[in-house]
């Protein structure tokens, strides 16, 4: 899987920045099978995944190619991800906000802010793309625990590998003191 994933990444390079939306979608596709096809045997001996059934089985070798991908090209997975965060951005009627206080921040695969509300509840965001504040968020992150704030955020749902299912994340859009 780590050459399939490594020639996707090559190929994924190369494609035109301009191109966006399901058009780019479409091509990553592409990189996938043109990188895929020379191991149809290995696919289908290790992962059951049948190339002559690419059409019913593409989204389950995209999914193995993805988890793989985001060691040698995690740059390339974000741009597509933020493209599609953006096109859900322009689907969607727009931000929820929540008031909370600022009880933990964890540095995951991506930084992983924790709120509570009033009632003590556990609210989870995460910080994918560009977020709207006036805080230093970079390096000061301990200075901001256990004050309160108003978070704007989208909720969008991903593919979660550690359970193998889409589930929804939520996805920080600013942060501003209440």
């Amino acid at each position: 899987m780590e050459k399939i994933a490594i020639q996707t990444c090559d190929c994924a390079g190369n494609l035109d920045e301009e191109i966006t939306g399901d058009k780019k979608t479409m091509q990553f596709g592409l990189c996938i099978i043109e990188a895929a096809q020379p191991y149809a045997k290995e696919l289908k001996k290790d992962y059951n995944i049948d190339m002559d059934l690419i059409h019913v089985q593409g989204e389950d070798l995209g999914r193995l190619v993805g988890i793989e991908m985001v060691k040698h090209c995690p740059d390339f997975l974000m741009s597509l991800a933020e493209g599609e965060l953006e096109e859900a951005g322009d689907q969607n009627s727009g931000s929820e906000d929540f008031v909370g206080v600022l009880q933990d921040v964890k540095k995951k695969d991506f930084l992983e802010f924790h709120f509570t509300d009033n009632a003590g509840r556990l609210y989870k965001f995460l910080w994918l793309t560009y977020i709207n504040t006036d805080l230093n968020l970079y390096g000061d992150m301990e200075n901001h625990i256990g004050k309160e704030y108003r978070v704007s955020f989208i909720e969008k749902e991903f593919y979660d590998p550690k359970i193998g299912e889409y589930r929804p994340f939520k996805i920080l859009e600013s942060i501003r003191k209440f």
